[in-house]
């Protein structure tokens, strides 16, 4: 598992997170980048294509890190006035279902599972996407 960020405080949280779970995930700090070399089965992008100009190059470069078939668990911001309060802070965007699942596609991937956040400030934030890389 690795965990990649261009920032060191996110990625030390999860892998603190993870290692409490008995995972030693590797640390790596860098931006999501085209040339990468690796490829992934599995990727987890939560509340990180907001704040690309453009989400769906973001979405082809993380393709670009998915092995054939790989599942894409997508974490992001759906449209609620509590997400302008967040606005405020990183000027991120928000997506609609159809809108996030056209970009998913767009990107090689296929939405399989859609899935709300039952309670708390996700339930009204946030949603969440299973994709498989095709």
């Amino acid at each position: 598992m690795v965990l990649p960020d261009p920032s060191r405080p996110m990625p030390e949280v999860a892998e603190a997170a993870l290692k409490r779970r008995g995972v030693t995930p590797g640390l790596r700090v860098e931006a999501l980048r085209p040339g990468v070399q690796e490829e992934f089965d599995v990727l987890l992008v939560s509340y990180v294509i907001e704040h690309f100009d453009d989400p769906g190059s973001a979405l082809r470069d993380i393709r670009r890190l998915a092995a054939p078939g790989a599942r894409l668990w997508l974490v992001g911001s759906k449209p609620h006035w509590c997400n302008g309060i967040v606005w405020l802070q990183w000027q991120h965007r928000t997506f609609r279902r159809t809108e996030i699942t056209g970009l998913l596609r767009g990107a090689g991937f296929e939405a399989e599972s859609l899935y709300s956040f039952s309670s708390g400030p996700p339930s009204r934030s946030s949603f969440a996407v299973l994709a498989r890389a095709t």
